[in-house]
């Protein structure tokens, strides 16, 4: 993990006015990250060697693939009861198509219980994107609506991989958030979505962020484009939430475009990876 983690990068947050910006700017930054991905480049070598790609991406994303050879697809059905595990999340052999470092597998606008735009969602959400069950009927429940349930869900199909001395069994949930942040925060996308974490009543000032999580950087200032990538990143983040603009992708194709930055076989010129993705 810590080769993968090591390397240069930016990750730029936004504090959002409230709930709903911050969920609708998670889908307008997921959009751009792949693009943000591409303009911003710079890990072509690895260990004094050259590498077949462009990006960081993909050797973080190997450096904590933590799922099963089940989870990854590498079973045959019939043989998954011999690789049952009642101590892992979906018993070890649920199958989840991505690393837990990867490109986002749902947007979480909630529409404002528009048809249209429900619909819209359901179109673009066109990728596998497993939930635990148990979670999501939990969420539902307690009048969570349908798109956040779905990625809160999403982020529990996994096993917690930090744990901290004295944070376990001794916390409260009603008092501390830490046991979700546990999951959230080792779910690492290419996008963040931030709720507040539990506060005192003396310091209840909600705040919800979105994060950009995918720009590289390099190792000479005249090299980097980071000089750049936050003003940009944040001139276009108050445009789109001034604006109320929008811009989806399917998120086949978000993915799609991020392989292809991060293999040299068949790869485009850079402008028509941007040109796809306007």
């Amino acid at each position: 993990m810590a080769f993968g983690m090591g390397m240069c990068c930016l990750q730029v947050t936004f504090q959002a006015r409230d709930v709903d910006e911050s969920r609708y700017m998670y889908d307008q930054l997921a959009v751009l990250s792949p693009i943000m991905m591409a303009m911003t480049a710079a890990t072509p070598i690895f260990k004094g060697r050259l590498a077949d790609i462009d990006v960081r991406w993909t050797v973080i994303s190997q450096s904590v693939d933590d799922r099963t050879p089940a989870e990854r697809g590498l079973i045959s059905p019939d043989m998954l009861s011999e690789h049952v595990n009642d101590y892992m999340a979906g018993q070890g052999i649920r199958s989840i198509p991505k690393s837990r470092y990867d490109s986002i597998s749902t947007y979480i606008y909630h529409c404002r219980g528009e048809p249209a735009c429900q619909r819209t969602f359901a179109a673009y959400n066109d990728i596998n994107c497993p939930e635990d069950d148990e979670m999501k009927s939990l969420l539902r429940r307690e009048g969570v609506d349908e798109n956040l349930s779905h990625h809160i869900a999403h982020l529990f199909i996994r096993d917690p991989i930090v744990a901290f001395n004295g944070q376990v069994q001794e916390l409260n949930d009603e008092e501390s958030t830490n046991h979700f942040e546990s999951i959230q925060s080792t779910n690492w996308q290419s996008c963040r979505w931030k709720p507040p974490p539990h506060q005192p009543p003396a310091l209840s000032a909600s705040v919800t962020n979105a994060m950009l999580k995918d720009a590289d950087d390099a190792l000479h200032e005249a090299e980097s484009t980071l000089r750049w990538f936050g003003d940009v990143t944040a001139i276009t983040y108050k445009t789109v939430a001034n604006g109320d603009l929008k811009s989806l992708q399917l998120q086949k194709l978000m993915d799609e475009v991020i392989a292809t930055l991060n293999s040299s076989k068949e790869r485009p010129p850079g402008n028509m990876i941007i040109i796809a993705m306007v």
